[in-house]
């Protein structure tokens, strides 16, 4: 420590970082901040960066594949509904041909379809009593794709039989 008397200007230091200035009087503490290495702050910046994009791309490719799967829910839901309505018409063209027909089962191939998948048409005609020529007919679709999943259909209504003119004697 070092003191000087009867002079207007001295300093005192007693301790590192610590100085008494005469014409300010203040004690004044000298910091010192040291900066980390920017060569780990921004290892640490590019790993939380790196962290944030996965979890999106995660995010993005589940929604992606969700999206997926939901569109070819909606397909095989369509193309059972078209199976149900193509077998109502060909009941309806068997009744015509004949008012015996009781119903079938209908198996229509992948090739047939032309997007690898099966389809199961179960088709059943029923006589209404009150009316002879009116029938219900009943039809259940199931389409298999894939041989794991399996989407069904099933549709009933009523068919009106039509006799063509050799029948009716005209």
């Amino acid at each position: 420590m070092h003191y000087t008397f009867g002079v207007r200007h001295f300093k005192l230091q007693s301790s590192p970082g610590y100085v008494l200035d005469s014409t300010s009087v203040l004690f004044r503490r000298r910091l010192k901040f040291e900066v980390p290495d920017p060569r780990g702050l921004v290892l640490i910046v590019v790993m939380v960066c790196l962290v944030v994009f996965t979890m999106l791309g995660g995010v993005l490719l589940k929604l992606a594949l969700t999206e997926q799967r939901q569109s070819r829910l909606r397909e095989a839901r369509l193309q059972a509904e078209w199976l149900a309505e193509s077998a109502i018409e060909r009941a309806a063209a068997r009744l015509t041909q004949s008012a015996e027909y009781t119903g079938e089962t209908w198996n229509v191939s992948a090739d047939h379809l032309g997007d690898g998948a099966a389809g199961i048409v179960t088709i059943e005609v029923d006589p209404v009593e009150a009316r002879a020529n009116l029938r219900h007919v009943r039809v259940r679709v199931e389409y298999q794709r894939d041989g794991v999943r399996s989407t069904r259909q099933s549709k009933v209504v009523s068919v009106e039989i039509k006799h063509s003119s050799s029948e009716t004697g005209s």
